[in-house]
């Protein structure tokens, strides 16, 4: 498809990729088939490949150079999403981490190292499809002849010349957000009094759509899309039984009530969506697999430095102890999300947790699991005074705010128990 659209000249093509410096854009994690297209990417980088990036992620692994970014806490910035009237200011209130740089900072130093060899090479403008690119002006077009050098820069100048923000950066850095005016306005009006609907001129004012239409236009008549059956949006169906041995099928929309994807493992970021990756489960499916409702207890079996706190993942398996509001107990090991097992199902010798629960004058549930101190189960966490202190974590249910599954409270990481003796004891 990609070729035909080429070779009909529907999609732009100058040629084979020899270098890439790429920014903001974890390209080998994002695209559907990545390891496929990484490594048809990869096999055309032969020359220099370069990833700037605040973590060591799945492009960035790849790269032959790999330029340490500052995060949104380090740099000046200016941060706003669609469908309101906000712009978050972001100040750098702490330094960079060793060699980190503002985006924009690393961008002017490669700008002005690139400008430097093309004049030196005698290589000026050329033509890229319409547009042509200057390298020896490069440094120049980019800082607006020196003017923008640094994050800081960039940012006075968006508040400086953008009429949608009014006041100066030190009053926005000051409140923490700028309030956009009216001339802000797209699809909708921005009113100081009234909160903003996205495409109020074309629902309300009854206004075109900037589409060949005129309309929210769902139908495309091209030739390929035809023959796939796919002219207006339809679900499609897997590929069966004969492409997968999984029981499940996985399909992997844009995060809901959760976090970008660049984030996912930030601890403190992670508590914004209860602590892990949420996955939606139909409800007889997740019946039949034993998922409920609970309180969860779970030790690290293989050290906290390699086990993940919420729920484990294949090979770094946790032990669980489980509590439910009927006041049972169940002692369980898990190896990532959906993978939980009852022990005393396994042939391991495992030792059967208790629980018992009281509602306190406080208005509090006091829980208390108990267990003999020694285990002989693979699957089960060591409880040795003698021993190193164990990493500890807890999950929350509340049930009756609906909480179930991946949606509920959790330590925003280990916590050691050490059962050593106290001193004098």
């Amino acid at each position: 498809m990609i070729h035909e659209s080429i070779d009909k000249q529907g999609m732009p093509y100058h040629g084979p990729v020899k270098g890439l410096i790429s920014i903001a854009d974890n390209k080998f994690r994002r695209n559907k088939g990545a390891h496929k297209y990484r490594e048809r990417i990869l096999a055309q980088l032969e020359e220099l490949f370069v990833d700037i990036n605040v973590r060591m992620d799945s492009t960035a692994m790849w790269a032959d150079y790999l330029l340490p970014a500052a995060s949104h806490y380090e740099a000046w910035d200016l941060r706003s999403v669609g469908y309101h009237r906000f712009v978050n200011v972001f100040t750098a209130p702490v330094d960079p981490v060793g060699e980190a740089l503002p985006d924009w900072d690393i961008m002017a130093m490669l700008t002005k190292k690139i400008q430097e060899r093309a004049g030196a090479r005698g290589a000026g403008a050329y033509e890229d499809g319409s547009v042509t690119r200057n390298l020896d002006t490069i440094h120049d077009d980019f800082t607006m002849g020196g003017a923008i050098n640094t994050a800081y820069d960039a940012t006075r100048w968006l508040v400086d010349n953008s009429p949608e923000i009014e006041g100066t950066l030190e009053e926005g850095a000051k409140r923490g957000f700028f309030v956009m005016n009216d001339k802000a306005s797209g699809h909708s009006t921005l009113r100081p009094d009234a909160v903003y609907n996205p495409f109020e001129h074309q629902v309300v004012d009854k206004k075109l759509y900037p589409t060949l239409s005129g309309r929210i236009t769902f139908y495309c008549d091209h030739d390929r899309y035809i023959k796939l059956g796919a002219r207006v949006p339809t679900a499609r169906r897997h590929a069966g039984k004969e492409a997968s041995n999984y029981p499940l099928h996985f399909y992997t929309p844009h995060t809901r009530w959760g976090i970008h994807s660049n984030w996912r493992s930030n601890k403190f970021m992670m508590r914004l969506q209860r602590g892990e990756p949420n996955v939606y489960i139909n409800p007889r499916l997740a019946a039949a697999r034993g998922i409920a409702d609970g309180d969860k207890v779970q030790f690290a079996l293989k050290g906290a430095g390699v086990t993940p706190h919420l729920m484990g993942v294949p090979g770094a398996p946790v032990n669980i102890w489980y509590w439910k509001a009927d006041d049972s107990a169940e002692n369980l090991a898990a190896g990532g999300p959906g993978s939980t097992t009852r022990l005393d199902d396994q042939p391991l010798g495992a030792v059967s947790v208790h629980g018992k629960a009281a509602f306190a004058p406080q208005d509090q549930w006091v829980v208390v699991m108990s267990r003999a101190l020694g285990a002989d189960g693979t699957h089960m966490a060591r409880l040795d005074p003698a021993g190193e202190p164990q990493p500890l974590a807890f999950a929350i249910w509340q049930g009756a705010d609906g909480e179930r599954d991946g949606h509920k409270n959790a330590s925003p990481g280990w916590i050691l128990l050490d059962l050593s003796p106290l001193a004098g004891s």
